[in-house]
């Protein structure tokens, strides 16, 4: 019986160790502690996360994070480009609809038979351009938007409803007169635009974007030949810095404007000043504009002019043709007609 209880505690001995074998538990050492895996991303991405912690001597979790950032990062841009790629074939496909509603507008013109898809005019038709900058190279009427019946209500007055209309076709400076006038204010017209120009500047300094493929239609006309000015309303240093900053500036001659004239684009001067400084003909220098008041200031003087498409006077598109000689839905080369 002693011999049969001898054998019976070694055999359980060899059972216990055996099952501390199979669980990875060894006699005189500890138990490893549970440790929680990494989180996966991908095979290619984990591969080089350990080979990026292991040289850099970084623990794994903050490479995970780092290399996770710029992963993402990367995902984002080309989602960016993908979007952009695809809201610009959206707007190719509203600029052909909105030319095909166009034509029927203006079907009853009586030089309608003499319309034809054609490109921006080139060296062959013009020797110089003068553009406009809000509306035409810049996207930038958005920031202009009830600017002046803001500064009116600031001054806890009520604007009439005409009032930002009537000052789109008056200078800056004549603009704050007219306010001042108006309202028989104490500050002077300085005072006024200063105040008035003052949430607009930084839109122009950091925020505005040209209009889509203006640099591709620069590029070409510089390449040409043709010489290039800005006649604007806007104040000058706005002009400057945003076409500075957009790469755009070197392809202008230089700007005029308005207030340079001291008269807005009712009259014809600033155009003329234009021309002046170009040393070209009138009838081989192009005015493009986007306002319907500029375009029919510059047919007047006998400028060949071209009608620029813009969200904000879609409304005018048949009245614009009827002055134009060109009407542009975008500068790509491919969606313009001419006369």
């Amino acid at each position: 019986m002693k011999r049969m209880g001898i054998l019976l505690v070694l055999t359980l001995g060899l059972l216990v160790i055996g099952s501390g074998d199979a669980c990875g538990i060894r006699l005189g050492r500890s138990v490893r502690p549970y440790k929680r895996p990494m989180p996966r991303l991908s095979t290619r991405v984990n591969r080089r996360v350990f080979q990026a912690a292991r040289m850099r001597e970084r623990p794994a979790a903050q490479e995970v994070s780092r290399v996770r950032q710029r992963y993402f990062t990367r995902q984002n841009r080309w989602q960016r480009e993908y979007t952009q790629s695809a809201q610009q074939q959206a707007r190719q496909r509203a600029a052909d609809l909105r030319i095909q509603k166009l034509l029927q507008t203006v079907s009853s013109h009586p030089r309608i038979e003499l319309l034809r898809r054609r490109a921006f005019p080139a060296r062959q038709e013009v020797d110089a351009v003068i553009f406009d900058l809000d509306g035409t190279l810049l996207d930038s009427l958005w920031a202009w938007e009830n600017s002046g019946s803001n500064y009116v209500r600031s001054l806890g007055l009520e604007p009439p409803a005409d009032l930002d209309a009537k000052l789109e076709t008056l200078s800056l400076m004549d603009g704050a007169r007219y306010v001042k006038e108006m309202y028989h204010l104490p500050d002077p017209p300085e005072v006024i635009l200063e105040k008035t120009l003052e949430p607009i500047k930084n839109r122009y300094f950091y925020e505005i974007e040209p209009m889509p493929g203006v640099r591709e239609q620069l590029a070409q006309l510089k390449a040409q030949g043709v010489k290039m000015a800005v006649a604007t309303a806007s104040h000058k240093e706005f002009a400057e810095r945003a076409l500075k900053r957009l790469g755009m500036l070197d392809y202008f001659e230089f700007i005029i404007t308005c207030d340079e004239v001291g008269i807005g684009k009712t009259s014809p001067k600033v155009y003329e000043a234009a021309l002046v400084r170009l040393g070209t003909l009138k009838e081989r220098t192009l005015v493009a504009e986007d306002a319907l008041h500029a375009l029919e200031t510059a047919h007047q003087a006998g400028f060949p002019t071209a009608a620029i498409e813009e969200a904000h006077s879609l409304e005018q598109a048949a009245q614009k043709l009827r002055v134009a000689d060109y009407y542009i839905t975008q500068y790509n080369g491919q969606n313009t007609l001419g006369k």
